[in-house]
Formats: C-alpha cells, sequence, structure tokens
C-alpha cells in the first residue's frame, strides 16, 4: 500500500531519527545527495543513481551532513506481510527495467496521474523478489498481521491475536517484537495512523477518521498523530504529506 511519493529536494535541515521501527518503508531514487545514513549494523552514504528501501524492522537515522541538494522521487510503502530487514542499496542503471519502472514513476508523479502511480507501486515488491533483505514472518505470525489489518478499528489485546496465532500471549509478545522490531501495540499504533493519513488525504473529517482507526474521540487521536508525526491531523491534511 503507498501511503505518500513526491519528487522533493529535501529542506536543508532535513534528517531522520527513527528512534523505533515504522512499521512501513521508506524508498528513495536518488538524484543528487549528500546524506550519511546508519542504523547499528550499516552505515553508508547515499549515492546518485540509486534505489534505496530503509528498514520496516528496527530503527535508523539519516541526515544531510553538506549543503549540496538532497533530489530524490520517494515512496512510502506498506510491504504487508514482508518486511525490510536491512538497508536495500542498488545502482540504478539505464536502460534496465528497474530504470525504467522508478523514472515511469517520478514523471508520472510530476503529471499528477495519481491513478497509475499507485498502480505501479502496488508492484514494487515484486521488484525486490529474491532480495535477502526482504523478508516473510512466520506462518503464525503472519496469522496475526492479518488479523490486525483487518480488524484495525476494534480494539485488540494480546490474548486475542495470541489465539489467533495460537500462542500463549507472552510468547506471543516476545515473539512479535522479534519479528517486527515493536511490540503488537506499536505496530497496531502505526498501522492505525498509517491508514489516518490515507483517510485525511481522501477528506475524510479528522472525528470520522479517528473513529475508522479505533480510538474514542478526536481528541486522543489529534495527540497519538502529533507525537508521531509532528503535526496535527488538521495540518498533515491541508499539507498533503509528511517528512520524504
Amino acid at each position: 500500500m503507498l501511503l505518500e511519493y513526491g519528487n522533493t529536494t529535501a529542506a536543508p535541515d532535513w534528517k531522520l531519527n527513527e528512534e523505533a521501527a515504522v512499521g512501513y518503508a521508506r524508498v528513495y531514487y536518488v538524484h543528487e545527495a549528500e546524506v550519511l545514513y546508519e542504523d547499528g549494523r550499516v552505515r553508508t552514504s547515499f549515492k546518485p543513481d540509486t534505489l534505496y528501501v530503509l528498514p520496516t524492522s528496527h530503527p535508523y537515522r539519516a541526515w544531510k551532513v553538506s549543503m549540496q541538494s538532497f533530489r530524490c522521487m520517494y515512496m512510502h510503502i506498506d510491504l504487508f506481510p514482508l518486511s525490510v530487514a536491512e538497508l536495500i542499496e542498488r545502482p540504478v542503471f539505464p536502460d534496465t527495467s528497474m530504470y525504467h519502472y522508478l523514472e515511469t514513476i517520478r514523471r508520472l508523479i510530476a503529471e499528477k496521474n495519481v491513478r497509475m502511480i499507485y498502480e505501479l507501486a502496488d508492484c514494487f515488491a515484486g521488484l525486490l523478489h529474491g532480495d535477502p533483505h526482504l523478508a516473510r514472518p512466520s506462518v503464525r505470525i503472519e496469522k496475526a498481521l492479518a488479523y490486525i489489518n483487518e480488524h484495525i478499528g476494534e480494539t485488540m489485546t494480546l490474548e486475542v491475536l495470541g489465539a489467533v496465532s495460537s500462542y500463549h500471549p507472552n510468547y506471543f509478545l516476545a515473539l512479535f517484537k522479534r519479528e517486527n522490531g515493536v511490540t503488537p501495540y506499536q505496530y497496531i499504533l502505526r498501522l492505525r495512523m498509517q491508514k489516518a493519513r490515507s483517510l485525511l488525504r481522501e477528506g475524510m473529517r479528522i472525528g470520522e477518521v479517528a473513529c475508522a482507526v479505533g480510538f474514542s474521540d478526536a481528541s486522543s487521536f489529534a495527540r497519538a498523530f502529533g507525537v508521531l508525526y509532528g503535526l496535527t491531523p488538521r495540518q498533515y491534511a491541508r499539507r498533503g504529506n509528511v517528512v520524504p
């Protein structure tokens, strides 16, 4: 599921500091950059004409290290049920399928062809097929993830999710965190916020969005949204995006 996209030149003070797994993949097709990335396992500099897919299941940070522009085409994609276990870095060579795919999306973004952007984004996981850093959850945890996706507006307890996956709640909690990098509560909250972003872009009222993603009132939803994204749902609806 495509969450965000754009062709952008990042702000001079652009940086990321994700202290917990975000649950979705930040995808960058870099044209120009002097950016440093690290996550405790990998430390690298972003290179031009390169595709980067940032991890979904553990923290990371990235920041500009000079006044050089950071120009890129970016997408935020929920690859459910797949996860990205480590940074994916692929050079993009002219006249390859990856080059034509990314250049087509870049052009469609410039043309504001929303329908085709979403259709092509749905193919992204297929282009990464076979990559060693692309992981699939265990069968029982995948059942729990599917249940969460189908019941995102409802209250879900460890007991319910443990029963869905046929595990004791305490063992389910430990296994879920090991496979996904976050607790079930953190995962559910992130997924609710991702769904909320989509509904806000569609023009749904904030109170209706809060109800649709499992919050009892608009105020608690707005607080949670602000903590995660640094802006209110109303500000997000007006801007239409978050940090690339």
